[in-house]
């Protein structure tokens, strides 16, 4: 069972995929599908382990990334026009994985952020290789500890040294709470075959969105992977970090919204 925050307004085509990264959840769709509260299909899921998810579906996540992609494949198969996929962070190396499994379902990505750490393994330089170590030591952290200190470590890697200290004590409780699956999400990443990125097909739009206030990791992974996709259009947005797209989702969703009627206006190969 597909956990889910769905908006539902006048039929119209052209459905959208929104994917949360790590301690997210769906609800941070929330104001994106305000915001294009002319769409029909838009749907927000709770990646499995995350949000509303039922004990269940919280076992299921930590078996493997196939277990989380399962019910979101399901979803796909359902739908009788291509899919423009919204990601942020973790949720672009499940939007990835969506596109190789089920090429002619999706019509776009929009990857705000893209977090995907076989990025790094794939025609790694040694900086690469020195980012991925961050990584892994960081999940070890995230997974190691005590949830709060090691969730205190993960939000001032991916924001800024003093990210925890803003959070209210009811953030904070939340954000520990998630520790499991941020450390599952991690290994599920690591898991990855680089060679994916030799296996993407064609889209009909690939576009990378990047705040150039972000950490020089979120940089790295979207430059690596414009150089792989070589047709994919990548955009710098003024005074942003690694969670703009709802800490600042106002500046966010206009160019959101922008990038999706880019891609509805484009040629569509339908699924058969």
């Amino acid at each position: 069972m597909l956990s889910t925050h769905t908006v539902q307004v006048t039929p119209v085509e052209n459905p959208v995929l929104a994917l949360h990264g790590s301690a997210g959840s769906g609800k941070q769709w929330r104001s994106l599908a305000d915001f294009c509260e002319y769409r029909a299909g838009f749907h927000a899921p709770d990646l499995l382990g995350y949000g509303r998810s039922s004990d269940d579906e919280r076992y299921e996540a930590r078996r493997s990334l196939g277990s989380r992609l399962l019910p979101l494949l399901e979803w796909l198969d359902t739908q009788t026009q291509p899919v423009n996929v919204v990601a942020h962070s973790f949720g672009a190396t499940v939007a990835l994985e969506l596109l190789r499994a089920r090429p002619r379902a999706i019509g776009s990505l929009t990857l705000y952020e893209p977090v995907a750490p076989a990025l790094f393994a794939y025609r790694a330089t040694a900086g690469d290789r020195k980012m991925l170590g961050e990584l892994k030591a960081l999940s070890q952290l995230v997974g190691g500890t005590r949830g709060a200190v090691g969730m205190e470590s993960f939000m001032n890697y991916w924001c800024d040294c003093d990210a925890w200290s803003r959070f209210s004590p009811e953030t904070r409780d939340s954000i520990a709470a998630q520790a499991s699956s941020v450390f599952d999400d991690f290994n599920q990443g690591f898991g990855v075959a680089p060679q994916i990125f030799e296996e993407l097909p064609e889209c009909v739009s690939f576009s990378i969105l990047l705040g150039a206030d972000t950490v020089p990791i979120a940089k790295r992974m979207a430059e690596k992977l414009s150089e792989i996709v070589v047709r994919a259009e990548t955009t710098v947005l003024p005074g942003l970090g690694h969670l703009g797209v709802f800490v600042n989702s106002e500046l966010v969703n206009p160019v959101l919204h922008t990038e999706l009627c880019r891609a509805e206006s484009s040629p569509r190969v339908y699924p058969s």
